[in-house]
């Protein structure tokens, strides 16, 4: 499972941020911890500020895995760069699914 949308609390208002929260769901560990499953979350941002490089070597992993195959990304969508508005409001009301692309 991949979340995101956690970076809008920063200087959202309170009741933003609620709302944000309340998308999420709640989830009690114990019904983790009875199937051994976890639930772990990154800070993309703050990664980004103080570990750049581990970004990049991820980003080298994820290229070499779609070069050699293992790894299959579903694309979400295609969008030509004269509908960049379409795809950017696509994403914000989550009518994709998988990655977006946006070609020159």
């Amino acid at each position: 499972m991949v979340l995101y949308g956690a970076a809008q609390f920063n200087g959202a208002n309170v009741f933003k941020k609620i709302s944000t929260f309340l998308q999420f769901g709640f989830y009690h560990p114990i019904r983790f911890m009875s199937k051994s499953q976890s639930m772990v979350g990154v800070n993309m941002l703050r990664l980004a500020d103080y570990k750049a490089e581990k970004i990049q070597d991820c980003l080298h992993g994820v290229v070499k895995g779609v070069q050699e195959g293992w790894l299959d990304p579903t694309v979400g969508g295609v969008y030509p760069i004269e509908d960049l508005a379409k795809a950017h409001n696509d994403l914000g009301q989550r009518k994709t699914t998988g990655k977006v692309t946006v070609t020159w």
